[in-house]
């Protein structure tokens, strides 16, 4: 017989008879969770001599993604039965250890377990894997933030790689990078990926990483007053287009050295030419770009 208790905890009653001698036995649990990884349980029995034992422990599991776990255990017998043990989940190991038995007779144990992995030019020390694995490159940048299943594994390595360990096979997962920390001459064109693995098996998960440049342009009309919000912005060579925003400012990214800019309003078009040099770690700030538009719509400058 089972029961709940509540929304979380619960009871079970297990009693059986032998038909010849009549001998009652019996096990009654009372399982409480305590707060998101502990749960406390209490256990009574009986044997068919009518003996009765207890037990009581308390049991705090390690998180999946790295921490302390514990768990703790006592049994209500003449030799008062003890149980002690500590788990360390760390990124590169499992580290456990501990005691059991009574006042007259303990014995403790210690185990380490873990994995070496090499993978795409690349060594990786982790704990020890079950299932499968991943790892995420992202072409070489480190200290990018990786994400399985929208939970934070870290960050990668100085060769822009991260091993995720506890990967289920099988199981098309989403691994993903956060690409607010790049710099801002770096583009992530794909940030996320749904990547199923063989199990037993591991898979690189690359994400395409570039170097882009970027300006910021500034343009205005012949009297120095900012063009219009909504005025349209068209690189040629990239074929990309903005629109101006508040103080005549318009963003442009994966620019070319050479670009030719073309602003188009109803009084007219504009052209302008600039080169970016080879690497812009800030956006570049172009301008003021003065633009005039005679009744002839035709460019006036361009240089």
């Amino acid at each position: 017989m089972e029961s709940r208790l509540g929304r979380s905890a619960s009871f079970s009653l297990s009693l059986s008879q032998t038909l010849s001698s009549h001998a009652l036995t019996g096990v009654a649990q009372l399982t409480i969770p305590w707060g998101d990884q502990a749960t406390v349980n209490a256990t009574a029995n009986q044997d068919a001599n009518g003996q009765v034992t207890g037990q009581i422990g308390y049991t705090s599991a390690a998180p999946v993604e790295g921490g302390l776990g514990w768990t703790v255990a006592h049994s209500f017998t003449k030799e008062n039965y003890n149980q002690a043990n500590l788990t360390w989940i760390n990124r590169y190991s499992t580290l456990s250890g501990g005691f059991y038995g009574d006042e007259n007779n303990v014995s403790r144990w210690m185990e380490a377990s873990g994995s070496l992995i090499a993978m795409d030019n690349d060594y990786f020390l982790s704990r020890q894997i079950n299932d499968a694995f991943i790892v995420a490159d992202t072409d070489g940048y480190p200290n990018t933030e990786v994400s399985y299943e929208n939970r934070r594994v870290g960050v990668t390595d100085k060769q822009g790689h991260l091993l995720i360990p506890w990967v289920s096979g099988w199981y098309a997962g989403k691994v993903s990078i956060d690409t607010m920390n790049l710099p801002e001459d770096i583009d992530a064109p794909v940030p996320e990926k749904r990547v199923a693995v063989r199990e037993d098996s591991g898979a690189i998960v690359h994400f395409p990483v570039m170097r882009v440049r970027s300006a910021i342009l500034t343009l205005t009309n012949d009297r120095g007053q900012p063009l219009p919000l909504g005025t349209q912005v068209t690189e040629l060579n990239s074929g990309q287009s903005a629109v101006i925003g508040y103080d005549g400012q318009a963003w442009l990214s994966h620019l070319g050295r050479k670009n030719r800019l073309v602003v188009t309003t109803p009084d007219g078009e504009c052209h302008y030419s600039f080169t970016l040099p080879q690497e812009t770690r800030l956006p570049a700030a172009i301008g003021p770009i003065e633009c005039h538009f005679p009744s002839v719509k035709e460019p006036i400058n361009d240089r």
